[in-house]
C-alpha cells in the first residue's frame, strides 16, 4: 500500500468563529482518517486554534450532522461550526440553544428538560428572584421591561461567548419580563 493510498480528499468548510480560528472559509484538503471522528481530531490537530472550542464545536459531514463511527469517503464535505451563530432560535445554528421572553412565571425545571439531551450528564441552572431587601431598603415589586428584538439578539451573542470560552454542550435562556412580585 502507498503512501496516501487511504486517504481521503475532502473540502472542509469552517463557519462563524470557527473560520476565523481555522484562518479559511473553506479547504480542499487529504487526510487519513476513515471515520468522522477521526477527522475531526484530525483536523483539530492541523488548526489548533479549534482546540479553544473544546467539545461544543459541531462536526457535519455532507450536510448532517455526524456520528463519530460515519465512515468517510472520498470527496466528502465536512463541516466545522459553533454551536450558537446569533441572536434567538430562529437564527441559531445549534438547534438545542433558546433564548425566549416570557410575561409568565418560569418552570427551571421545564427549561432544563429543554436543555438537557440524552448526551448530557448534568445541567446547571440559575434561577433569580425579586428579593424583598437589598443595602437596607425595601422593594415591594420589581418591573422589568425589554426591547426584545435587541434582548435575544443580545443574548445569543452572549451564548456564543459563553460556548467558546467554557465546555458547554447547550445552552437556554428564560427571562421574564412584567412586574415580579416579591
Amino acid at each position: 500500500m502507498s503512501p496516501g493510498e487511504n486517504q481521503k480528499h475532502v473540502t472542509v468548510l469552517f463557519f462563524g468563529a470557527a473560520r476565523d480560528a481555522a484562518g479559511e472559509p473553506e479547504l480542499k484538503i487529504s487526510l487519513h482518517a476513515q471515520t468522522a471522528g477521526a477527522a475531526f481530531t484530525e483536523l483539530l490537530e492541523n488548526f489548533p486554534g479549534l482546540k479553544r472550542f473544546g467539545r461544543s464545536l459541531l462536526f457535519a459531514v455532507n450536510q448532517e450532522y455526524a456520528a463519530p463511527d460515519l465512515l468517510l469517503k472520498d470527496g466528502d464535505e465536512l463541516a466545522l461550526f459553533p454551536p450558537v451563530s446569533g441572536g434567538g432560535p430562529a437564527d441559531s445554528t445549534y438547534r438545542h440553544d433558546f433564548f425566549e421572553l416570557t410575561t409568565e412565571p418560569i418552570d427551571v425545571g421545564a427549561v432544563a428538560r429543554r436543555v438537557v439531551l440524552p448526551e448530557c450528564g448534568a445541567t446547571v441552572t440559575l434561577d433569580g428572584y425579586a428579593r424583598e431587601w437589598t443595602a437596607g431598603r425595601r422593594t415591594l415589586y420589581l418591573i422589568y421591561e425589554a426591547y426584545a428584538p435587541m434582548a435575544l439578539s443580545e443574548l445569543g451573542r452572549l451564548a456564543q461567548r459563553a460556548h467558546e470560552q467554557f465546555e458547554i454542550a447547550h445552552l437556554g435562556v428564560v427571562h421574564r419580563t412584567g412586574r415580579l412580585e416579591i
